[in-house]
Order: structure tokens, then C-alpha cells, then sequence
């Protein structure tokens, strides 16, 4: 069975955080921590042994973990909740008619899923720089650049590598005095060539109430970070 450790809500589980701004000859500036649960689950024990799974973690794999008799024990799957320490720093400017803005953030410690099924850990360092455009004709543009480093990164890992880079942007424009919007949101991992693209289409049939369409389009090796989802594309409808 599987044991989801999860953090109750008393004050051994308090998590607590702060954030100081400035702004420096027209560059506002900041400074943040942060000391809390690693949202992603931590997998402390797996039944199976000696497993060595890809990212797709198929069918096949799992049964190949299981020929040998002594590969299977009577454990359960235990998951666990880890603490970290997170120090973070931002800055934010203007270039003309573009905006610029960055951000840094270390961890002490994250979790990473393994090929054998247990998690890891590893202090990381996560930044992204980013540029927006906000024209007079309602167009809206911006592109962001990340990078994270897994600092005591071990080739087991899934999905991941020693260094993470991505590619992220938006792109939209509004019409009929702020009534329509056509547009698009994509990423690109550049570290592993999987992608996520979001065409959508956005209509207010009354006030306060808006309907959109739109596809969800992952691609990439069913090893990749997103391309393990590439059988889950779609066309939706919502409204909002």
C-alpha cells in the first residue's frame, strides 16, 4: 500500500516566509525567504528492487523489475514531505517600451524522482530573465529564458539533467474594444526537446462572463519532462 506522509496542519508544520522591496534609480529590487514544504512528494521506499525504469515508466519495465523473485519485498510505498531552505532575489526595470525582470531562487534541498522510484535530493539554484511588450494596439508580448541546477545531480534522475534550460512565452492581442482575444502560450525545454503548446481564443459573451476555446498540445520523447504527457492532448471549452 502507499503511506502519503503528509505535513498535518499544528504548529510542528508551521511554514513561514518574507519579502523586503526597494527601488534603485528606477530598478525596484527584492530580497525573499522562504522555509517550507517541498511541494513535489518524496519517495522514500519502493517494493521492488534493483528497478531501473525509464521516464515513461512503462508497463513492460515494471515487469522486467519483477523476474527475479528476490527483487520483490513487502514494503510499502512510502511518501514523504521534505523541508527546504529558499533564499530568492528579483529585479524589475524598463527598456523603453519593454519591460525587464529577473528572478534567482537556491534551495537548500528539492526532490527529484528516480529510475528506481525513490527521490533524491539536491540543493538547486532556479533562475529566469525575462522581457514583456505592452503595445497601443493591444498587443501583448513576452518571452522568458530559465535555467536550474541540480547541484549534487546523479544520472539516475528522471526528466531531469545537470542543467534545465526552457524557452517561454505568450503572445496576444485583444480586439473589439477588449471584447476578444486571440493568442498563444508555449515552452520548450531545450535540455530534453519537449514542449507544451497553448493556441487559445477568448470571447466576452456578457459582462463578467467569458468563454474560451483552445488546444493543448504536448510533444516530445516519452522520456522528456512534458513529452511523458504527449498522449494527453485536447481541444477544450470553458467558461469563466
Amino acid at each position: 500500500k502507499v503511506n502519503e506522509n503528509e505535513p498535518n496542519d499544528n504548529w510542528e508544520n508551521v511554514q513561514a516566509g518574507g519579502r523586503l522591496t526597494s527601488s534603485f534609480n528606477e530598478v525596484d529590487v527584492g530580497i525573499s525567504y522562504f522555509y517550507g514544504f517541498d511541494p513535489a512528494s518524496h519517495f522514500a521506499s519502493f517494493p521492488i528492487k534493483n528497478l531501473s525504469v525509464s521516464g515513461s515508466i512503462s508497463e513492460q519495465s515494471i515487469k522486467k523489475g519483477l523476474n527475479n523473485p528476490k527483487n520483490l519485498t513487502n514494503e510499502d510505498i512510502e511518501v514523504e514531505y521534505l523541508r527546504s531552505h529558499s533564499v530568492g532575489s528579483e529585479f524589475e526595470t524598463t527598456l523603453g517600451s519593454f519591460g525587464l525582470r529577473g528572478e534567482a531562487v537556491y534551495s537548500d534541498q528539492r526532490t527529484f524522482l528516480t529510475n528506481s522510484l525513490t527521490s533524491i535530493n539536491t540543493p538547486t539554484l532556479f533562475s529566469v530573465l525575462g522581457i514583456d511588450y505592452t503595445g497601443e494596439n493591444e498587443i501583448y508580448m513576452n518571452l522568458q529564458f530559465s535555467h536550474q541546477q541540480l547541484f549534487d545531480y546523479k544520472k539516475e534522475v528522471l526528466y531531469f539533467k545537470r542543467h534545465n534550460l526552457a524557452l517561454n512565452g505568450e503572445l496576444s492581442w485583444e480586439f473589439a474594444r477588449g471584447t476578444g482575444e486571440i493568442g498563444g502560450r508555449a515552452i520548450y525545454y531545450l535540455s530534453d526537446e519537449s514542449s507544451y503548446i497553448n493556441p487559445y481564443f477568448i470571447w466576452e459573451l456578457i459582462s463578467n462572463l467569458d468563454i474560451e476555446t483552445g488546444l493543448d498540445y504536448l510533444g516530445g520523447d516519452k522520456d522528456s519532462l512534458l513529452g511523458f504527457y504527449r498522449n494527453n492532448d485536447q481541444v477544450y471549452l470553458k467558461l469563466t
